[in-house]
């Protein structure tokens, strides 16, 4: 909070030439810049609801949305030692050992769930998914996972950047996400993103001083992607739990969780609003950024370019920068939806007759079709010019390696687009190029990687045309690239503008 003070008392001060500039900087590593007038800081008590997921198994079991302690279904939650109800955190560094667990006395032996008792499942105020939710709800048996495996599939996914285990009943019903959130052996958490380890609530009939635990494993052995197995593993490791319930008629299976949440608002002017969680947020500090302008109608920034040139914020046909907007084929002025984008095709390609060695206009090879030795964009035929008219105009392929070449590249997220930040190697500006895919009979790479269209033809094969490649490659090192592809293809649009 002192932080976030001296932040707004910032705003005293005064700046004409420059805007100011809150800059949120997330634990996934993501920053977000937004003008300081539009956010604010709130307290407020919220709910998290947990639901209960029906795949119509024969027991009538409901199977909840997401682990003990987490806020959405792809949290990981709280890691526990089996028969303990605190649980920690995956960066609390809590010593998970036989020496800190519950049920041991100082000599490491049990003193509950042994011979001394014969218990071989948790009683309920043992359970942490019970003491959690409350009601009916606990922590799956070995039977219950068993039940559960044999009524769906399970497939390895990646949803939202997470890595996990998707359980889909076979039924066509209900459908639930593990995340791989790996175990604890002491204070080391072991094949996150690559495992899941979930409790039972039954002890091992095998080894004593272990508990059944339901296992998957990232694999290539088979087209599901996962290896799915049960294991006994010691009891005082730390393990996720998924909560289960049973079904019952005319009982909504929610369990409500009141929770006192801190958040920064970020209010647009058109009256919409995104809220970050304080514990999403790793500190938010303050800048003097170049301000946008408003260049014949539509908003440029200025990123220090050596050439002056000026950037649009976002796409043409979009709203707003993370938007995608429209799909144009090269040389066209009438852009496609992602709806229609499909519908690009040679066939109908303004400039073709028809086929790639069959080019009307935009040729210098006899090969390609007619010549008229033209190799950039008539403005006439610049999508850009003939939507914003004035100045405004698609870049040359000289002015993507301009921009390439003064900015650092990074791949983000902003309102749940994926894309590539270009960040000013010189002054705090940058722009956002979201991932929008391309048309090429239908969409392709929604999410993964963009075009974005130079007005430059290849000067080594006239059927395609210059264009800036945004991605993320497959090493997961982020590229923004020179590149070309066909003409006929439905691909973005971010214009320039000079000074």
């Amino acid at each position: 909070m002192k932080k976030i003070a001296v932040l707004f008392a910032l705003l005293l001060l005064g700046v004409t030439s420059f805007a100011q500039i809150v800059n949120i900087h997330k634990t996934s590593g993501e920053v977000l810049k937004y003008k300081v007038s539009s956010v604010r800081f709130v307290e407020r008590m919220d709910t998290i609801k947990v639901k209960g997921i029906d795949f119509g198994l024969p027991s009538g079991l409901l199977w909840a949305d997401r682990n003990v302690g987490a806020e959405d279904f792809l949290d990981y939650g709280k890691y526990f030692t089996w028969g303990d109800t605190v649980g920690h955190a995956l960066d609390e560094n809590y010593n998970f050992s036989r020496a800190n667990y519950k049920w041991t006395d100082d000599e490491g032996d049990f003193t509950k769930y042994c011979t001394n008792d014969n218990k071989n499942r948790l009683d309920l105020e043992d359970d942490p998914a019970h003491v959690a939710l409350g009601g009916d709800w606990r922590m799956p048996t070995f039977e219950d996972f068993m039940e559960l495996l044999q009524s769906a599939t399970g497939v390895w996914s990646l949803k939202n950047g997470v890595e996990c285990l998707r359980l889909r009943a076979n039924n066509g019903g209900g459908e639930i996400f593990l995340p791989a959130t790996g175990s604890f052996e002491e204070s080391e958490c072991k094949s996150v993103g690559l495992a899941g380890k979930y409790w039972c609530s039954t002890l091992s009939e095998e080894v004593s001083e272990a508990s059944n635990t339901f296992f998957f494993l990232k694999s290539k052995e088979n087209h599901l992607g996962v290896v799915l197995d049960f294991y006994s593993t010691g009891r005082w490791d730390g393990l996720c739990v998924r909560p289960v319930c049973t079904k019952k008629e005319g009982v909504d299976a929610t369990a409500c969780i009141p929770v006192l949440r801190r958040y920064y608002i970020v209010t647009r002017a058109d009256g919409t609003t995104t809220e970050y969680r304080e514990e999403d947020v790793s500190y938010v500090d303050f800048v003097e950024s170049l301000e946008p302008v408003l260049l014949e109608g539509h908003e440029a920034i200025d990123l220090g370019l050596p050439s002056g040139l000026m950037w649009a914020t976002m796409n043409l046909g979009a709203e707003h920068p993370e938007d995608y907007g429209l799909y144009f084929q090269w040389g066209d002025t009438v852009g496609k939806s992602k709806e229609t984008v499909n519908e690009t095709s040679w066939s109908n390609y303004k400039w073709s007759e028809g086929a790639p060695d069959q080019l009307t206009k935009y040729c210098t090879k006899e090969k390609y079709g007619v010549v008229d030795n033209k190799t950039v964009l008539d403005l006439e035929d610049d999508a850009a010019h003939a939507l914003w008219k004035g100045d405004w105009r698609m870049p040359t392929k000289d002015e993507i390696k301009e921009l390439i070449d003064n900015t650092t590249q990074e791949w983000t997220i902003v309102n749940n687009v994926h894309g590539m930040r270009f960040t000013s190697k010189t002054v705090e500006t940058s722009i956002f190029l979201p991932a929008a895919g391309y048309g090429d009979g239908v969409l392709l790479n929604d999410e993964d990687n963009c075009l974005y269209w130079s007005s430059s033809l290849y000067d080594k094969n006239e059927n395609r045309a210059n264009m800036l490649l945004v991605g993320e490659s497959e090493d997961s090192n982020v590229m923004g690239i020179m590149a070309y592809f066909y003409r006929c293809a439905g691909v973005s649009v971010r214009a320039v503008h000079s000074k």
